[in-house]
């Protein structure tokens, strides 16, 4: 069954959800990556080294695909939890984006080009009886971003 465009497939008493068919591969046709392109292991990098261009802004093509990925990546967020930090850190330099920016966002796309298969399975924590018809979910937030000053 497909649901807000994302596929959701019941298993026993789990759900699993992924985005439709052909989602993540749009995703990397807008940021330039071909087959050939290879996947990294973490969605997020910590520094980029010493280029001294990484501050340059990009120009409104490289801004408007860089919003566009960011979006894209935002609506995968709920389903990917492994994706949301550095989706949240993206979207933070929606306004003034530089070449960084554009290249933490590409290391995302090299992550979900290895990850494409991955899907969220939501299951009840106990085993549902007969008489049992709805499933509780328990989520928790971090609602002061980890005391970010920024």
């Amino acid at each position: 069954m497909t649901f807000l465009g994302r596929l959701m497939t019941r298993i026993g008493t789990a759900v699993q959800m992924a985005p439709l068919d052909g989602y993540i591969e749009a995703m990397l046709e807008l940021g330039d990556l071909n087959t050939r392109t290879k996947s990294v292991s973490t969605p997020g990098i910590q520094t980029l080294g010493n280029m001294a261009d990484l501050d340059e802004p990009l120009s409104k093509e490289q801004h408007n695909l860089y919003r566009i990925i960011v979006g894209k990546a935002m609506w995968l967020c709920p389903i990917r939890p492994d994706i949301t930090y550095t989706g949240k850190e993206l979207s933070r330099k929606l306004v003034a984006t530089t070449l960084e920016s554009w290249m933490r966002a590409k290391h995302l796309l090299k992550y979900l080009k290895g990850t494409a298969d991955y899907v969220l399975e939501v299951r009840p924590k106990y085993q549902l009886t007969g008489d049992q018809t709805s499933v509780d979910i328990d989520a928790y937030v971090d609602s002061d971003w980890a005391g970010c000053q920024e």
